[in-house]
């Protein structure tokens, strides 16, 4: 993804306020949060999506990412009021029609501390010893140690700028 075209500025932008919400919220108790992690989910999906476009070795399209919340009680870790961690999956398809798989992923996104802007992330996708598509869509993960993988097949970093 190339960082500087607006799309992309756009994005980024709106998975920071996302992800101050679900702090907040978080932070809070609120109800809201629930939804505001959907959102947040939602934009890490596009920024994943955008990220493997190109990719060498990526041919499809991602169709979601999801804490796994049901069997890692921190998949989803707020660090501070402008960092969170999130683990869980990603489901991908190859065409509309399918097959769709699963694969393992992490992300770690930190916000400006005053504007709607990522000051840095690290996305992570796929077990590179796996490989990709060999868990379909639906399948009942057992062992949490498969949301860890030893390397990933696919990662990507924004690094924090020095403010100096």
């Amino acid at each position: 993804m190339n960082a500087n075209t607006p799309s992309d500025s756009f994005l980024e932008s709106k998975l920071a306020a996302f992800v101050r919400s679900y702090v907040q919220a978080s932070r809070d108790n609120d109800p809201s949060q629930d939804e505001a992690l959907r959102w947040t989910c939602s934009a890490l999906e596009w920024l994943l999506e955008g990220l493997l476009r190109g990719s060498e070795g990526w041919r499809g399209w991602v169709d979601g990412v999801y804490p796994a919340t049901d069997m890692l009680p921190d998949s989803v870790n707020v660090i501070s009021a402008v960092e969170l961690d999130l683990r869980g999956s990603a489901l991908w398809g190859e065409s509309a029609r399918g097959p769709f798989w699963m694969e393992p992923f992490f992300a770690s996104v930190r916000i400006s501390e005053t504007d709607d802007e990522i000051v840095s992330y690290h996305v992570m996708f796929a077990d590179a010893a796996r490989g990709l598509g060999t868990v379909p869509h639906g399948k009942h993960l057992r062992k949490t140690d498969w949301f860890f993988p030893t390397e990933w097949l696919f990662t990507f970093s924004k690094p924090q700028r020095d403010s100096r």
